[in-house]
């Protein structure tokens, strides 16, 4: 029986891992606690089969149980599609903490790996190999985490998503994430968003359409029409629209100025 090796964080709680054929792996319990996925089992079937394993463990009782374990690659596949603000976080302390201390070099440094890399050149050539593939690895993971990041970035900003909302609203959210980033030269009103969205193109420029979308933003989701009327001082019925972005635009436009 491999050994699992335990890692505790403040703000993460226990996460166990393993060596499994000179690679790390991560207890799926655990990685779906801490990413508040609910079902593990229903993850796993989504999950590259190569990188799943299953080991010896024991529960809180002290009794045996079966510990599924998931590969590095399967790891940041759910930190990827983890809409958690915290998920970036995770991410930073597996690849800054967690796997240096488990995989010194390529493997466990136990009193037997150090022997051997004492009495056999080969052995100690391929540690190095291994240890070049890492730092290859988590470079393309570290940067992968950074291109998904416009995709969770401003979950917390856009809790309420479902709904549309008015221009206004939408920059006033824009300047509330500029100041909290401490990017406070970037705040926007309402009339520049306007004018910012009528120049590239989203809102038509003048004529009876002024301010409201094009049609083939509309169809990507990005904004609604709503409609309303109201009786004017002569008693006349007068129809009026509304210009709302849904959530998904939102989260585009946030991300779009900045993200």
């Amino acid at each position: 029986m491999k050994d699992l090796k335990i890692f505790d964080n403040e703000e993460f709680g226990q996460v166990r891992t393993s060596i499994i054929d000179d690679e790390p792996y991560f207890a799926l319990n655990d990685v779906c606690r801490v990413l508040e996925i609910a079902n593990p089992r229903n993850v796993k079937a989504r999950l590259n089969g190569d990188g799943v394993h299953t080991m010896d463990g024991v529960d809180s009782l002290g009794r045996r149980t079966d510990v599924t374990m998931i590969s590095e690659s399967n790891l940041y596949k759910l930190v990827f599609q983890s809409r958690k603000p915290e998920a970036e976080r995770f991410a930073d302390w597996v690849t800054s903490e967690v796997l240096p201390s488990i995989r010194k070099h390529g493997a466990y440094m136990t009193d037997g790996v150090i022997e051997r890399t004492l009495t056999d050149p080969d052995y100690l050539i391929m540690l190095a190999t291994n240890l070049k593939e890492e730092k290859a690895k988590r470079a393309l993971a570290e940067a992968q985490i950074e291109r998904n990041k416009p995709k969770v970035l401003f979950a917390d900003t856009v809790s309420a998503s479902s709904r549309s909302c008015l221009m206004g609203e939408l920059a006033k959210m824009i300047s509330q994430e500029a100041i909290r980033q401490g990017r406070i030269n970037e705040k926007i009103g309402q009339n520049k968003l306007f004018s910012w969205m009528r120049n590239n193109g989203y809102l038509c420029k003048s004529g009876e359409r002024k301010n409201q979308p094009l049609q083939q933003y509309v169809e990507q989701g990005l904004f609604e029409m709503k409609k309303g009327s109201y009786v004017d001082s002569k008693g006349a019925n007068v129809i009026t629209t509304t210009t709302k972005v849904t959530g998904k635009g939102q989260i585009y436009f946030i991300n779009k100025f900045l993200g």
